[in-house]
């Protein structure tokens, strides 16, 4: 006997969404530093942008080649990285005025 697709599709959506009660449950009742919660945080961001570039620079490439991709690849960490510090330093003269 053959489930149908659609219950399997449900099943194996119940299956990795439960990952995430799970983990709110742990964070809830077991006690944590900040320091762990942060590293797992940060962990957890950076596999998500991590993934997305993936998937985004597989069709970047197919659709604009080497130099587009590299192009665009520089452009946005120059902009990331001028972002960023602007920001910490605009953090940092709230924090010595407070």
């Amino acid at each position: 006997m053959s489930i149908p697709l659609s219950v399997q599709a449900g099943l194996w959506g119940l299956l990795s969404g439960s990952a995430l009660l799970i983990g709110a449950a742990v964070g809830w009742f077991v006690p944590m530093p900040r320091k762990v919660v942060a590293a797992i945080m940060a962990f957890g961001s950076g596999v998500l942008i991590s993934a997305l570039s993936f998937e985004l620079m597989d069709d970047a490439w197919m659709r604009g080649g080497f130099v587009a991709v590299a192009i665009g690849f520089i452009a946005g960490a120059s902009a990331y990285g001028r972002s960023e510090r602007y920001e910490l330093g605009r953090l940092n003269r709230v924090r010595l005025v407070t």
